[in-house]
């Protein structure tokens, strides 16, 4: 839980330290690598946005994580999350 409380910070922080109006950040749909300097370090992450998002709806968000020693990218394609990203929700 406090791994997530600080991806979300990290996220905030940036979102903020660029100026950018949330709202109207919106992404296109497809992969979005973005960077940033925290402690010293910089870090990165992968934000995929689904098919669904240039409908301009909201949409759930789900933070998926790698351990220790992985990466975003290898995380990506071991996960499939893109994949259930934009598939249709269940009946």
């Amino acid at each position: 839980m406090k791994l997530v409380a600080t991806g979300l910070a990290l996220a905030a922080l940036y979102v903020a330290s660029q100026g950018v109006n949330p709202v109207a950040a919106a992404l296109a749909p497809g992969d979005h690598r973005i960077a940033l300097q925290h402690g010293g370090r910089q870090r990165s992450y992968i934000v995929h946005a689904p098919p669904a998002a240039g409908e301009g709806r909201p949409l759930s968000v789900v933070l998926n994580f790698h351990g220790g020693g992985g990466n975003a990218e290898n995380q990506q394609k071991y996960s499939r999350m893109d994949m259930l990203a934009g598939a249709s929700p269940p009946c």
